[in-house]
């Protein structure tokens, strides 16, 4: 991955989604909206919905609305050219994933309990079963979340994953998880070539270009991470 700058404003960027032409994406750093993004990136002609992530496993298809209804869930995939997918997070694994033909993207919010519910397993089989996408035609990008050396977590979260039954790469100790690499697997395991799976290894609790909710105990600072077909 790599930094770009949209107007005056800096963007994290995914090399294989780059690659893509039609696609606007980015994984933000704190204190910039998506809408601020696109504004400097010179993308006029979108819609962004209004969400409630809930950190569940909940996939929703973005259409265009007659209104603007508020969605509650964790991810959203669209084939519809100015629809913004996009999701907020302050330590939460962001996922960024787009078909090599630009015909379908998704955004995909995994905290621990969306990561065990395979949210990002159940995007990549919407995507196949609504737009006829094959898995292996995909690439995903996880972007900065918190890393494992930072993520002490109990015996819960520990037990929810290992029942994922991924092997034992995301455990870093017996109190520290990797989602990032959770969610890696999962990705492989729905059907993405692991070599179309792009991962930032920038901790948003290390490095305070990233608002961390587990830093910083602020419950409105989230980056925002987005995906389009312009």
């Amino acid at each position: 991955m790599f930094e770009k700058r949209a107007g005056d404003q800096i963007l994290i960027r995914s090399e294989q989604i780059e690659n893509i032409n039609g696609i606007v994406h980015g994984f933000g750093l704190r204190g910039i909206t998506g809408p601020e993004y696109l504004d400097a990136l010179g993308v006029k002609d979108r819609f962004v919905f209004q969400t409630d992530q809930v950190h569940g496993s909940t996939v929703h298809y973005l259409m265009w609305p007659k209104k603007s209804p508020i969605i509650k869930g964790d991810a959203f995939i669209s084939d519809r050219p100015g629809i913004l997918c996009f999701v907020r997070t302050a330590d939460c694994v962001p996922i960024l994933v787009a078909d090599r033909d630009a015909r379908a993207v998704a955004a995909v919010h995994a905290g621990w309990r969306g990561s065990a519910g395979n949210i990002v397993g159940k995007t990549i089989a919407a995507m196949r079963d609504t737009f006829g996408i094959d898995p292996g035609n995909l690439v995903a990008a996880i972007g900065p979340s918190i890393c494992g050396r930072c993520y002490e977590v109990g015996d819960e979260v520990m037990d929810a994953l290992s029942n994922l039954g991924l092997g034992d790469s995301w455990r870093v100790d017996s109190s520290h998880a990797d989602l990032r690499e959770a969610n890696r697997l999962l990705l492989e395991a729905a059907g993405v070539h692991a070599s179309s799976i792009e991962v930032s290894d920038r901790c948003t609790f290390c490095d305070d270009a990233f608002n961390s909710y587990r830093r910083d105990k602020n419950e409105e600072g989230r980056q925002h991470n987005f995906i389009m077909i312009a």
